[in-house]
């Protein structure tokens, strides 16, 4: 038989209130991330130009889907894509999709510390690391950018040349350019919708065949497996 006790009930009560306290953290976490990165979907362009006797340019164009606690990248073309997911306990997952084979390889936290993959939820929500515009490039003022208003950065890290034009409201570069001696990688910024009018919605991973990481190793006579070995080793032996 059960004594009841004062203890046992201050205990019981503080149990709840940490319980409660968790939750209302959490909640105010995801009010404060909505509010930082506002829900969108942006297509952006990408160039890179390598030069050398005979410059070449490389082209790629795609969207980027923004809600809380999700952000995603898609081709346009709706080849692949990659997803990222931020739990209310904090961790973080990583998919990797293939859309045409309805395909998914998922990563959890244990795989991307294993990986050594540095994991930068502002970074991956916002497509650059906060501290460029913290105070690691120099503010310049506002500019006027393919009628929209941001503000521009420019600077060097680790002996690369970079120039930001930054649109503040939505926490997206609308310009972001990398100039290396070898290279030059541009990202622009072509559209953006904030409403249900926007082309492409977040991926539902439930339609796809889900596959853990740590288990390709054991999935070798898997077709789509296969499939990915062959594309792997085809763009080895292309370079």
């Amino acid at each position: 038989m059960k004594i009841f006790s004062w203890k046992m009930l201050f205990s019981a009560l503080i149990s709840i209130s940490i319980s409660l306290l968790l939750l209302e953290l959490t909640v105010q976490a995801e009010q404060k991330t909505a509010k930082e990165f506002p829900s969108l979907v942006a297509q952006f362009e990408s160039t890179i130009i390598q030069k050398g006797p005979k410059d070449t340019t490389q082209t790629g164009s795609w969207y980027f889907l923004r809600s809380p606690g999700r952000a995603e990248l898609k081709d346009v073309q709706g080849y692949g894509g990659e997803l990222w997911k931020k739990e209310a306990d904090g961790q973080i997952y990583y998919t990797r999709l293939f859309h045409k084979h309805k395909q998914a390889i998922e990563y959890f936290p244990g795989d991307l510390l294993a990986l050594e993959t540095k994991v930068d939820w502002i970074k991956i929500n916002q497509m650059i690391e906060d501290e460029l515009i913290q105070g690691k490039l120099k503010h310049l003022g506002q500019v006027t950018h393919e009628g929209r208003q941001g503000e521009r950065y420019e600077g060097e890290m680790d002996g690369v040349k970079i120039e930001l034009i930054w649109l503040k409201d939505k926490r997206l570069p609308l310009k972001y350019a990398q100039y290396h001696w070898d290279k030059s990688i541009t990202l622009k910024l072509k559209q953006i919708w904030t409403g249900d009018e926007a082309p492409v919605q977040h991926t539902d991973v439930k339609d796809y065949s889900r596959n853990d990481f740590s288990d390709i190793g054991d999935m070798e006579a898997d077709p789509f497996m296969k499939h990915l070995a062959q594309q792997s080793l085809g763009h080895h032996h292309g370079h």
